[in-house]
């Protein structure tokens, strides 16, 4: 199950099992992006979870310097409105570390210095899985099939 700081394990499966079906989705070439979603989406299993603020240029275009990925990100963070915020980067490639991740991941403290909120972590999500950055949870997939509508069970209702 994946580790998500602040984020139940299934939920946390939901949500990056949803963000890599629809990169895969996309197409090869298609999908990538940069987004910020509330936390308590996540975890309340909101299918799908709406991204908040989002940039869909490619992260990983080179002339995206660290200057620009940090004005990009404090942006991102400016529109995501209130609470603890998750950012999750969309992009073709390895699901191994890259050292664009950890330039987002870099730029995403420093902008959220900027803005006086808590870094949220970084999920690098691929066709073929995801990784979570600084925490460093991960998980890959051959074949990934959706499982389907969250389906929640309701408490019993006191019969006194």
């Amino acid at each position: 199950m994946p580790v998500l700081p602040g984020c139940p394990p299934r939920a946390a499966d939901v949500f990056v099992r949803d963000r890599v079906l629809a990169l895969r989705a996309s197409g090869r070439s298609g999908g990538a992006r940069l987004s910020v979603v509330r936390l308590a989406d996540v975890v309340d299993g909101l299918r799908p979870v709406t991204d908040r603020a989002w940039w869909a240029p490619d992260p990983a275009d080179p002339r995206t310097d660290r200057g620009l990925r940090t004005d990009l990100v404090r942006v991102l963070l400016d529109g995501a409105g209130p609470g603890p915020l998750l950012a999750v980067s969309a992009r073709g490639g390895p699901a191994e570390v890259l050292e664009q991740d950890l330039g987002w991941t870099e730029s995403l403290a420093q902008a959220a210095e900027l803005v006086e909120v808590p870094a949220p972590p970084l999920v690098v999500v691929t066709r073929w899985g995801w990784r979570c950055h600084p925490t460093g949870g991960h998980r890959t997939w051959r074949r990934l099939r959706d499982r389907g509508p969250v389906v929640r069970a309701e408490r019993p209702r006191d019969q006194g």
